[in-house]
């Protein structure tokens, strides 16, 4: 971690400590938490980065004219973990570079296809993200649901706008990944589900959840603090006044989030060791 990272991480974490100072959360909600229910989010949140990881999976399938070998398979595999991995605990976007220097290095791939197949990664995992959002806040009837699936559509086809020059072209590898990063996304706003319901037995509606769940991923991407400390924190208490809501529960529920992943990524990591 260089000089200007440290910078970063102190000022998030001046940020993290202005927030608990402002919120000041009392002996009360902290003795609700329960670590059965952590580790159950955690377990969610891994089905959430192994569905994302397979997305890039299937998503590396329009690059090539032949079959990938299973070596090859899960090589991309562990690429795409670790990079969510390293975004999750460090700057956001900085997986994106290791990603992209992964497929170069391991993969054998031109800087072009490094760099476009790390770009459109990013590009479908945000329009899946959008998808699942819009999904679970129109469900409730057929014609919201026809809603959600017509613009999911459209985003496909956007998406298949920019694929269109590769040379090998597979628009249902291209839907198979979407639908599995949209799983993947669902799985993380079930683990913040029952973060509040169970955890801190606070009731909170899907819409309210996946809404929160998109502004934190989004805004997160945009903050340039590690692990957007602080900002994930403050993205919580801003949402909980949105929603008239506990100031207090949304805080300490983004700090279990925070738990939960770090629980996740441990777990992952003895993954990845084990399959190297």
């Amino acid at each position: 971690m260089n000089k200007t990272h440290y910078i970063k991480f102190l000022i998030g974490l001046f940020l993290l400590l202005f927030v608990f100072y402002y919120i000041k959360p009392t002996k009360e909600i902290l003795s609700k938490i329960v670590w059965k229910y952590i580790f159950l989010s955690s377990l969610f949140l891994i089905f959430s980065y192994n569905f994302r990881a397979l997305g890039f999976v299937f998503l590396t399938k329009v690059f090539k004219n032949k079959k990938a070998t299973f070596k090859e398979n899960l090589e991309f595999y562990k690429i795409s973990l670790k990079s969510m991995i390293i975004n999750e605990v460090s700057i956001k976007g900085s997986g994106d570079i290791y990603k992209f220097a992964l497929l170069k290095k391991r993969i054998g791939y031109s800087n072009k296809d490094s760099a476009f197949l790390t770009l459109s990664d990013r590009i479908l995992s945000l329009f899946s993200l959008i998808f699942i959002v819009l999904f679970i806040l129109l469900k409730d009837n057929i014609l919201g649901i026809s809603i959600a699936i017509f613009l999911g559509l459209m985003m496909l086809l956007i998406f298949s706008k920019i694929m269109r020059n590769k040379i090998y072209y597979n628009k249902k590898m291209i839907i198979i990944s979407f639908l599995s990063n949209s799983l993947g996304w669902f799985f993380e706003g079930i683990a913040l589900y029952i973060i509040f319901m169970k955890n801190l037995v606070y009731e909170v509606s899907f819409p309210q959840i996946y809404l929160l769940l998109a502004s934190y991923i989004i805004i997160g991407y945009a903050s340039l603090i590690p692990s957007s400390l602080g900002i994930r924190e403050l993205i919580f208490v801003l949402c909980s006044k949105i929603y008239s809501a506990s100031q207090e529960i949304y805080f300490i529920a983004s700090l279990i989030l925070r738990v939960a992943h770090i629980i996740a990524i441990i777990v992952l990591s003895f993954l990845i060791k084990i399959l190297h």
